[in-house]
């Protein structure tokens, strides 16, 4: 399939004379288009190469379609149109480019929201460690808090212990001590009442 857009300069030679080449060289299809209709009523003009000539495609409604590439031309407005084989309208130039600009911005949007992802993810597994550790190290804080609030409180307990020992043993020492000086003065007076008898 062979097409050519009308123009002032050539459109004489695109409508006569390139058919007669393109019959030549075997093109099965052969389109002109006139975006203005000024030297086609019609706007768009096909033919079909058979038996090594060209024969002119019927156009319906501005719309011509060619049944072996299963594929139509539409006119609208002064763009032409390209008709899949369901005779819908194909993308086009600018609605590709648009398209691919979207898929682009999509696939960087994607790609952002995966990095912004991901960094999230590293964050939150750092924030979780450093939590962890935190943890641990309060735990083994308490730990050694608890440990030292025990032993204090042995060595208080020894030391009261210790204090309750000492308190006995200087009562007892007290008692021995008030006792023997008791007995010290019964002595005393026994030994003062031997001398009287003595002296009488």
């Amino acid at each position: 399939l062979v097409g050519e857009v009308l123009s002032e300069g050539t459109w004489k030679e695109d409508v006569q004379r390139k058919p007669g080449i393109y019959a030549e060289l075997g093109i099965p299809f052969y389109f002109v288009f006139d975006p203005e209709q000024k030297h086609l009523k019609e706007g768009l003009r096909a033919w079909e190469l058979r038996e090594g000539k060209y024969e002119r495609l019927p156009v319906f409604g501005g719309t011509i379609y060619f049944v072996e590439l299963e594929m139509g031309l539409r006119i609208n407005g002064a763009e032409l149109q390209v008709l899949d084989e369901e005779n819908q309208p194909l993308p086009t130039i600018q609605q590709w480019e648009a398209a691919a600009l979207a898929e682009r911005a999509r696939a960087k949007m994607e790609a952002k929201a995966r990095r912004t992802e991901a960094t999230a993810r590293r964050i939150e597994a750092k924030a979780r460690k450093e939590a962890d550790l935190a943890r641990k190290e309060a735990d083994l804080a308490r730990k050694e808090a608890e440990a030292k609030a025990e032993e204090e409180s042995r060595v208080r307990k020894e030391a009261e212990a210790k204090a309750e020992e000492e308190s006995r043993v200087r009562k007892e020492a007290e008692q021995a001590r008030a006792e023997a000086e008791a007995r010290m003065e019964a002595m005393l007076q026994e030994l003062e009442t031997l001398r009287k008898r003595l002296e009488a």
